[in-house]
């Protein structure tokens, strides 16, 4: 497994080069290292505590993520908006790309479009939507991708796939 990630010198970026030690791992060093917290109740709730830091806007490594792609099966990638770019680096490389877009406010929510077009495989999170079977064939019509996850946290998860159209 190789991995691309931002990283700060601050603790939580001393903790991630640690337990990486040993694995494939390409840092592009930034000021401070984002963290999330997320805190899952017996019944499968969740919720998320993100502090992005500046990363969001941070400037796509291009060329460092081009480097990293040969020999790759597949880039999985968050929707933190400085992946956004790599999208196209990844398909012109002929490399699959999985993307989580997490919580989905709504299949056409603008921030997650380059995602849902960019994705071969895309995952999100239905458990707060109020039908996620429809939410799901809404993703499907605007996704290029040939399989969709929608998770339902404690409800286990639906699957579309492009071969069956099938939820």
């Amino acid at each position: 497994a190789r991995l691309l990630t931002l990283l700060g010198d601050d603790v939580a970026g001393r903790a991630v080069r640690a337990e990486l030690r040993g694995c494939d791992l390409r840092v592009v060093p930034v000021r401070a290292t984002a963290q999330t917290l997320a805190v899952t109740r017996a019944d499968g709730t969740h919720v998320f505590h993100r502090d992005p830091k500046d990363l969001p806007d941070a400037p796509a490594p291009i060329e460092t993520f081009r480097a990293a792609l040969p020999g790759c099966r597949a880039a999985m990638m968050t929707n933190i908006g400085w992946t956004r770019d790599l999208l196209p680096l990844a398909r012109a490389a002929g490399v699959p790309v999985l993307t989580d877009v997490q919580e989905l406010s709504a299949p056409d929510h603008a921030y997650d479009q380059p995602y849902l077009r960019g994705a071969d495989v895309l995952l999100f999170s239905a458990a707060r939507l109020d039908d996620p079977a429809a939410a799901l064939r809404a993703v499907e019509a605007r996704a290029r991708a040939d399989v969709i996850v929608a998770g339902l946290g404690v409800g286990g998860a639906l699957l579309w796939t492009r071969e069956t159209g099938e939820v």
